[in-house]
This record gives C-alpha cells, sequence and structure tokens, in this order.
C-alpha cells in the first residue's frame, strides 16, 4: 500500500515569477510554499522534437463549492490548474500535454467523503462511468475536488492526495489547494517521489517497496526523487518556494544542478512514463 499526501504547505494561491514559458506517510513541515523564483536564474534544455502524448483530466466538484464559486470561477481554476501542469511539463521536456476532459458535480451531503476509499466508493455510486474510464483508458484521470465544508482533509497536515498503488488515475483534493499541486499529485501516479531528505522523514525506518504491492516493485526508481537546487525545489520537492520543473541533471537553478542521474531525475520518469502511455494509448487504437 502506497499512500501519496500533498501537504498544507501548497495551498496558498500566490506565486511571484516570471513565466518561463506559457506518496506518503507523514507531513513534517506546514510553512506555505510560493512558486516563487528568479526566472533569470533558471536555465532550461533545449527540448528534443517528440510527439506529445494527451492525458485528460475530469475534474468532480462537489456540489458545496458553488456556494462559494461560480461555474466561472471554477473553469478558470480548471484552465489555471491544467496551464501549470503542462508549464511543468514543457519546462522539463517531457513529451506530454494535460487537457480538460470537462467537469460534473458529487452530492456529499448524505455521503460525506472520510477518506480516499470512501471518496472512492461514494463517487463510484454516483459516477460509475468516469471510474469506469480511468480503469479502461490509460491517459484519463479523475479529479474529485472536495468543498470546505465537505473535506475530511486536516488543512494543516495535507490538502490533497493519491493512492497510486491501488488508484492509479484518482486523485483527491481540496478545493484550498493551489494550482501548481494538482501537477505535483499527478507525478505522484507516474510514481514520482519527493526529494529524498523528505521521504526518508516520511517513511521512518520503512521502505518503499515495503509499502507496495508485488505487481508495482518494477514502478519504483532509484532516481525517481525531487531536488533541492538553491533556494527553492522542484515540484515534487517540499521546499518552501517551488519551481515550475520536474527534478533533472539538465536543469540548474542558482548555478546548482537540480537533481542528478542517481537519485533525482523525475524528469527522465515521467518522460518514461509518457512514452509508456503513449504506446497503450496507440495500442488501443
Amino acid at each position: 500500500m502506497y499512500l501519496c499526501l500533498l501537504p498544507a504547505k501548497f495551498v496558498r494561491r500566490m506565486y511571484e515569477a516570471e513565466v518561463v514559458s506559457i506518496c506518503l506517510i507523514v507531513v513534517a513541515v506546514f510553512a506555505s510554499a510560493r512558486l516563487y523564483f528568479d526566472a533569470q536564474k533558471l536555465v532550461l534544455p533545449q527540448c528534443p522534437q517528440e510527439e506529445k502524448v494527451e492525458t485528460w483530466v475530469q475534474f468532480v466538484f462537489d456540489y458545496s463549492i458553488l456556494s462559494d464559486f461560480d461555474i466561472e470561477a471554477l473553469e478558470a481554476r480548471i484552465e489555471e490548474d491544467l496551464a501549470f501542469s503542462n508549464l511543468i511539463l514543457s519546462n522539463s521536456c517531457i513529451p506530454m500535454i494535460r487537457k480538460s476532459a470537462g467537469y460534473e458535480f458529487f452530492d456529499a451531503r448524505n455521503a460525506k467523503p472520510a477518506d480516499m476509499l470512501s471518496s472512492h466508493y461514494e463517487l463510484n455510486l454516483q459516477h460509475r462511468n468516469l471510474l469506469e474510464r480511468a480503469y479502461q483508458e490509460p491517459n484519463f484521470y479523475v479529479v474529485l475536488v472536495l468543498s470546505e465544508d465537505n473535506s475530511y482533509f486536516d488543512y494543516e497536515y495535507k490538502i490533497a492526495e493519491t493512492w497510486v498503488d491501488l488508484f492509479p488515475n484518482f486523485v483527491v483534493s481540496d478545493v484550498r489547494a493551489a494550482p501548481f499541486a494538482l501537477e505535483h499529485e499527478l507525478g505522484h501516479l507516474a510514481w514520482a517521489q519527493h526529494d529524498l531528505e523528505t521521504l526518508s522523514s516520511q517513511l521512518q525506518s520503512r521502505t518503499l517497496n515495503s509499502m507496495t504491492t508485488e505487481d508495482n516493485q518494477s514502478q519504483i526508481k532509484r532516481y525517481a526523487h525531487a531536488a533541492l537546487c538553491g533556494d527553492s525545489g522542484t515540484i515534487m520537492s517540499y521546499s518552501d518556494n517551488l519551481l515550475p520543473v520536474y527534478s533533472s541533471p539538465n536543469i540548474t537553478y542558482q548555478g546548482q544542478a537540480c537533481g542528478d542521474v542517481e537519485t533525482a531525475d523525475n524528469a527522465r520518469l515521467l518522460t518514461e512514463y509518457a512514452r509508456a502511455l503513449r504506446e497503450k494509448v496507440s495500442a488501443r487504437l
């Protein structure tokens, strides 16, 4: 069993930067993270030309969200979240693009989820077709967004989660999550990990292998970790300042490499994931 959590530090919807181009057990840090960096000191690689695999993200909003947001605001949120995802993928030379599959609504009034398992169960009762599609189509993801009133997340502890070992195409999020939180969670669904220091503190004496089913042992890669560089960290890290990139030895910030080939190359992991996904999608056509 492998549970991925995103801490409350990702809730701040503030980011101070020039745009470069347009899962676990315990959370130990509670500070607010920001997409805050000096764009002139972020050096990106020249990306090779490669066909991008399309991935589709279906949002399902808790009806109660409509008491705080109108339809136009929700549509703008979807656009913003996907724009950040695609920025991160593009900056990291990952041949994949996120697109919206639309949105539906979820009634939590008499079925308030208590955890990820109950979220999946209740959503299956109301939107079975969406979860069946996620099971059948490897490039289709369902993101359930809970209102503040119906969220089971402890705001000071976590704000979104995935369980890739059990639900490889499913995310649950609190509406207060920041726009760049989406790609962090989708990264987990590609088996990307946090930075080594954070991961070690979260696992304590355990190992990822001991928490992962035998069928998925091969998904755990030694190089699939986030990285810290300069005063910031890559998108899968728990740094207070975040860069819009996956870890890669080919990316530098403030003169420091944002990864290494042995332990921190999530760009490689996501690229391998994208290529495998493209083959699966082609095989279905």
